[in-house]
């Protein structure tokens, strides 16, 4: 759904940036920039594509905030209200076409944007696109034959429950399995349908006992397959918050198919149930358990090592163990290279030290901190500091000078599905504009990137270019002038 309605904004943004330069000094509608855009890329982006201001809408109309909003219903009721002659405008057609697209009435957005691209001339291989595309989803997202057909057989039937039970549609796999009982054809295996009926109940997540019974039964019957169908009763069982028995079912897993893959996880799962309970000395001697097996290195080495030696450690801090604790924190510091990682683990090695010796602990809880200062580690650190009446560390002052300010406006498609409200598609355009919006700025082009989506009241599209073009060791230490919009660009404003 999604996908079909940001082709339509990425269509209409590329459709703009492939037309020709007009001849003669174009006007830019860029107040003297830093670096001034090249004169093709220019024309590129600020020829209008449509004349905004003689659509007689208004920027702040109640229907174009009701879509801001999300409130797309109601916006296509306020639309729908407005008179004919202004309602006929391309630009209102357009905005009614991308609200059926988002409410994905497929058939009704592609009337609504029947013949604007005859309006909006420049816009008319992005608008058959979106027509096209509306058209084809409104077909997949009908079934290739219509419920009760009978032009499936019992292997059709049975094929087509599969697949509402593998999507978790419980409801529509247990009609067709209704349905293939009167239709033509070999009826399938006791065990096809028990599996059928157990991963539809799994995956819709709509009864887990029942589930755990039908996987026992599929056990029996697939002898091949038994470790696969009894972990993964085991597994429904834990789902149903019966943690006692599921441990049971995984320890007579362990006991019967004890070198299978299944077996593995069974073990790391038996002392993670117990984790979650709180059951600490159960919990880590489960934890040591599953290391003394997969927690060496090489081939022995198991899926699970990283996660159950971390979690270990976790349990016997958590156990009143602090000092065995912070010996495993320590060793888990010295193998890691992730800085986010490190900031937690000192964290962690700080308050298992300020319980056995708080003297050393000072130090870590200052340096996760400074490793990252915006983070849960640090915020966590600095209570544990204050706890201490310890100080926390101090950063040196900015001496870096401010940049001179970027000045940029919006491409005017961009502008326009702003206009009619559509905050994430303008911000989806945007993105759609990268290489040759960015490269008009030089060096300086992702913080122009980041400028020019901070302007639209949408982040998630600013946020994702953030964090792709912004590398975590920029933001180690205290923001500065030079940098600050790296951390705005990540750390974006909530919605106004």
């Amino acid at each position: 759904m999604r996908a079909v309605i940001r082709a339509l904004s990425v269509g209409i943004v590329m459709t703009a940036c492939s037309r020709a330069p007009s001849r003669g000094a174009p006007t830019t509608g860029l107040s003297a920039p830093v670096l001034p855009l090249p004169a093709s890329s220019i024309a590129a982006h600020t020829e209008p594509v449509v004349d905004a201001s003689a659509s007689g809408i208004e920027s702040e109309s109640d229907w174009a905030e009701l879509i801001r909003n999300g409130r797309y219903k109601a916006a296509l009721l306020k639309l729908r209200a407005v008179p004919g002659a202004q309602r006929s405008a391309a630009q209102m057609r357009l905005a009614e076409g991308l609200l059926d697209l988002k409410l994905a009435d497929f058939p009704a957005a592609e009337i609504a944007l029947r013949g604007v691209e005859a309006q909006l001339p420049a816009l008319k291989q992005a608008i058959a696109l979106a027509r096209a595309q509306a058209l084809k989803a409104a077909a997949a997202s009908a079934d290739e034959y219509p419920l009760g057909s009978t032009a499936l057989d019992k292997a059709g039937c049975l094929k087509r429950a599969q697949r509402y039970a593998d999507q978790g549609q419980l409801a529509r796999a247990q009609a067709e399995l209704q349905l293939m009982q009167s239709a033509p054809g070999s009826p399938p295996s006791q065990l096809a349908l028990t599996l059928v009926q157990a991963w539809a109940q799994y995956n819709a997540r709509a009864d887990y006992a029942k589930a755990a019974e039908l996987f026992t039964q599929a056990a029996q019957l697939d002898r091949a397959q038994t470790p696969k169908y009894l972990f993964y009763a085991a597994r429904a069982l834990s789902r149903d918050n019966q943690n006692q028995e599921a441990i049971a079912r995984y320890r007579d897993l362990l006991k019967r198919f004890p070198k299978t893959r299944e077996a593995e996880e069974a073990r790391y799962l038996i002392a993670r149930l117990h984790y979650s309970q709180s059951e600490w000395p159960q919990a880590e001697q489960a934890y040591s358990d599953y290391l003394q097996l997969y927690g060496k290195k090489g081939n022995r080495r198991g899926r699970f090592t990283g996660v159950a030696t971390y979690e270990r450690a976790v349990t016997r801090l958590a156990a009143g163990k602090s000092g065995v604790a912070a010996a495993d924190f320590s060793a888990l510091l010295k193998g890691s290279e992730d800085p986010y990682e490190q900031a937690q683990l000192m964290e962690l090695l700080g308050t298992s030290l300020s319980a056995s010796n708080p003297s050393q602990a000072v130090r870590p809880l200052q340096q996760a901190i400074e490793t990252w200062p915006l983070s849960l580690p640090a915020a966590l650190a600095a209570l544990r500091l204050a706890a201490l009446h310890a100080p926390l560390p101090s950063f040196p002052s900015d001496s870096s000078s401010a940049p001179p300010a970027l000045s940029i406006q919006l491409p005017h498609d961009v502008q326009l599905l702003q206009r009619l409200g559509f905050e994430d598609l303008a911000a989806s355009g945007l993105a759609a504009h990268e290489q040759a919006f960015s490269g008009g700025y030089g060096s300086r082009g992702s913080e122009a990137m980041c400028q020019a989506f901070a302007m639209l009241d949408d982040a998630r599209e600013r946020y994702r270019y953030g964090r792709a073009k912004v590398r975590p060791a920029a933001l180690l230490s205290p923001p500065k002038r030079s940098n600050r919009w790296a951390w705005e660009c990540l750390y974006p404003r909530p919605y106004q």
